[in-house]
């Protein structure tokens, strides 16, 4: 999936396992018995979701895959948090519509980062 995308160079290989595992919840879409699609929440699973690694391999972008992915990550939080949840996300400039048209909007707020390295 990360080749098909070119993300094989955004991920520490060495460490994915363990941030996989630590997952709030994570999806898949499958055509046939071929994974097309994947997207996965992360945060604190109770106020704080941040969608992540929301991916559609090529010849499957354009058709939906995407936002169903995405449909299923707010479904998870809406069965799941207690009260009113924040759910943030980065997006590169191509996937912006995507979730616009799930009603994420930049509001008043500006997205930051900021890599931390280890001591």
């Amino acid at each position: 999936m990360a080749e098909a995308v070119g993300w094989s160079g955004s991920f520490d290989w060495d460490t994915l396992p363990l941030s996989l595992e630590a997952s709030v919840s994570g999806v898949v879409a499958v055509a046939g018995e071929r994974v097309v699609g994947m997207g996965r929440l992360v945060g604190d699973g109770v106020k704080y979701f941040y969608v992540q690694d929301v991916a559609v391999i090529p010849e499957y972008q354009g058709q939906g895959v995407g936002k169903a992915i995405i449909d299923q990550l707010l479904l998870h939080v809406a069965q799941t948090a207690p009260s009113t949840a924040f759910v943030g996300l980065f997006s590169t400039e191509n996937a912006t519509k995507a979730y616009a048209s799930r009603g994420f909007t930049a509001g008043d707020m500006a997205g930051m980062f900021r890599l931390v390295q280890p001591v």
